[in-house]
């Protein structure tokens, strides 16, 4: 009898009870299988919620920097063609208190038409600087009412809200895309090649503001320039970033 092993008939129970552990078994798998489709889901959900956010911010700062962008482009280019450079001398440095803020501004003596005018510069300088009482500094004067005046160096400073509100913008563009889109290839053609090139499309559109100076004008006379060129230098900084992880994320995942 040792030598023989008995066997094992399945009982009616026995086959029921297994078949209720499979369809237990199956159950749980399916359950499993749900709650993991319905957490991608979500997931998906919540990633496009926070790109139409983003977009949708970056949209609104972006018309923003455009807003700015055409004021400094036609401010400019009316300085240019319709004011006359006159040469003034600082005559006084000017303080002024704003709360506990003490902040200094050159007091501009010119002269047009056979009359003397007085400026009160409104871009602030480093510091108390009497040094620069009676240097000479240039500006740009309103032949038709000639107490119209500015200098050539503050002219441009407001140049900087637009440039900055295009690089916040930009920065929230590249996130939405991020939210958005997955594919690489998508990114780099929704997002980091537009992105470029509207920053380069606004520095040449600047130079409509400078007919006689060119790109090099550009650069001198309007600050928020550079920040056009950073933004650009970003665009391209991201995309190869971007890529660059691209491709080891899917080295790994393959």
């Amino acid at each position: 009898m040792g030598k023989f092993k008995r066997k094992i008939v399945p009982t009616a129970e026995g086959i029921k009870r297994r078949q209720e552990q499979e369809q237990e078994a199956a159950r749980q798998k399916q359950i499993a299988e749900t709650e993991r489709v319905q957490a991608h889901m979500k997931e998906r959900k919540e990633k496009r919620i926070a790109g139409i956010v983003f977009f949708s911010a970056s949209v609104f700062l972006f018309v923003l920097a455009t807003v700015f962008f055409a004021i400094d482009l036609f401010r400019m280019h009316a300085y240019e063609t319709e004011y006359t450079r006159v040469t003034g001398t600082v005559i006084d440095i000017e303080l002024r208190r704003i709360g506990m803020e003490r902040n200094y501004y050159l007091v501009i003596s010119y002269s047009f038409g056979g009359s003397d005018y007085i400026l009160h510069d409104t871009d602030p300088v480093a510091g108390s600087r009497f040094d620069l009482i009676g240097t000479k500094t240039e500006l740009f004067v309103l032949p038709s009412n000639p107490i119209l005046a500015i200098t050539v160096s503050t002219s441009g400073r407001s140049s900087v809200i637009g440039a900055v509100l295009f690089a916040i913008g930009a920065f929230a563009f590249t996130i939405a895309i991020r939210f958005l889109f997955g594919s690489y290839k998508k990114r780099l053609l929704c997002a980091y090649l537009p992105l470029f090139l509207a920053a380069i499309a606004y520095l040449c559109l600047f130079v409509v503001a400078f007919p006689n100076g060119g790109l090099g004008a550009v650069f001198a006379r309007m600050d928020g320039a550079v920040g056009y060129a950073v933004a650009a230098g970003y665009a391209l900084a991201a995309a190869s970033i971007d890529g660059i992880l691209s491709k080891i994320i899917k080295k790994y995942l393959v």
